[in-house]
């Protein structure tokens, strides 16, 4: 995956651009951008932490740059502000500098959070027989034509669960499967078998971490507060066969 790698560096400017890729495809990856004559450098995907970080230090930064190409302050305006520090604290004085840093703190949609990966350095670099060499798991590349489809159950005494999203709402297996890993706070590979019914979708947990799954889905959701994820008390209904 990549995104709009064409817009990188345009009208003679440099530019950064990232790309996404599984360990089965990175030889294939390398082979293209060779001949397109681009540099790659591979590197880890960066944890939660780390982004949070980096996200402080632009939004530090973004603050000292709007105090500095701000206008100058009037005599009357620094008189009113050195009167307000002198009533202020400690504590005062931080909980105000906190104010600013929000004001130009970047709009998030959801916190940063670590993703289950291989580090570069051990990820294979190739697929054989639909299998990734040296991956004791094992991953299928899909065909480029593959069509989604219900995922199947990992492991015996899964707990079955329901949400309130079917086909009628628009779910797919892929929408399903990264909205209840971001709710439930777990990897795909807990989830299990789904079957997408029209207003509804039952689908498995793996038994080791379904009560944990189900204690995080219970707490509200600002993205999606009309979904509501609970222990099925039924199988989903199919839906009508064209």
């Amino acid at each position: 995956y990549t995104h709009r790698a064409g817009r990188t560096g345009r009208a003679g400017r440099k530019g950064r651009s990232v790309l996404l890729a599984s360990p089965a495809r990175r030889r294939r990856v390398e082979a293209i951008l060779s001949q397109a004559g681009v540099k790659l450098q591979w590197r880890d995907v960066p944890s939660a932490a780390s982004v949070e970080k980096a996200l402080a230090k632009r939004e530090r930064r973004r603050l000292r740059e709007a105090i500095a190409e701000g206008p100058d302050p009037s005599a009357d305006e620094l008189a009113s502000a050195l009167s307000m520090l002198e009533e202020m604290d400690e504590a005062g004085v931080v909980d105000l500098v906190a104010r600013l840093v929000a004001l130009v703190r970047d709009r998030r949609t959801a916190a940063p959070r670590d993703v289950e990966t291989l580090p570069v350095n051990q990820a294979p670099l190739r697929a054989h027989r639909g299998r990734v060499q040296g991956h004791d798991e094992g991953w299928s590349a899909p065909a480029a034509n593959a069509k989604p489809r219900a995922r199947t159950a990992r492991s015996e005494g899964a707990v079955l669960f329901e949400i309130n999203w079917g086909h009628r709402g628009g779910a797919t297996p892929q929408r399903l499967l990264a909205m209840l890993c971001r709710r439930g706070d777990v990897t795909s590979r807990a989830i299990g078998t789904m079957e997408i019914g029209l207003g509804s979708t039952t689908f498995e947990v793996a038994g080791p971490v379904a009560a944990q799954f189900e204690d995080r889905v219970s707490e509200p959701d600002e993205r999606d507060p009309h979904l509501h994820v609970r222990r099925a008390r039924r199988r989903a209904s199919r839906a009508p066969r064209d």
